[in-house]
């Protein structure tokens, strides 16, 4: 679980909720600006991409804020504890999807290009 200095539940309106590349989360009617939601979803993907990358044994973060922001086939699904970090609300995980180019062998052992639906974080 990751504790932030702002209050998640007033950006992250349901226990599980989905964030796509404008940064603004699924859901969200709140008072505060974009611009100010947007650096806050920011500072969330960041610091799970990182956390993430760790756990992996990566050297470089795949999820990021910035990287969201350019991206236009992902979508990450945000896990909520409503009741964490003194009713603040505090993030369990992060599950990103999307589509993603890859290079598979076929039973023939040739090449062939895919754009499937993956899991990418």
């Amino acid at each position: 679980m990751v504790d932030f200095n702002f209050n998640i539940n007033s950006i992250f309106p349901q226990e599980v909720c989905l964030v796509r590349n404008d940064l603004i989360p699924a859901g969200y009617h709140g008072e505060a600006s974009h611009a100010s939601i947007r650096q806050q979803v920011a500072t969330v993907l960041n610091v799970l991409g990182e956390a993430s990358a760790r756990a992996q044994g990566l050297k470089n973060a795949i999820t990021s804020g910035n990287k969201m922001l350019n991206v236009e086939n992902q979508t990450a699904y945000i896990l909520v504890d409503k009741f964490g970090n003194n009713g603040m609300g505090s993030v369990v995980g992060l599950l990103k999807v999307g589509m993603k180019k890859l290079f598979l062998l076929d039973e023939f052992g040739k090449h062939r290009e895919m754009i499937p639906q993956c899991v990418l974080d």
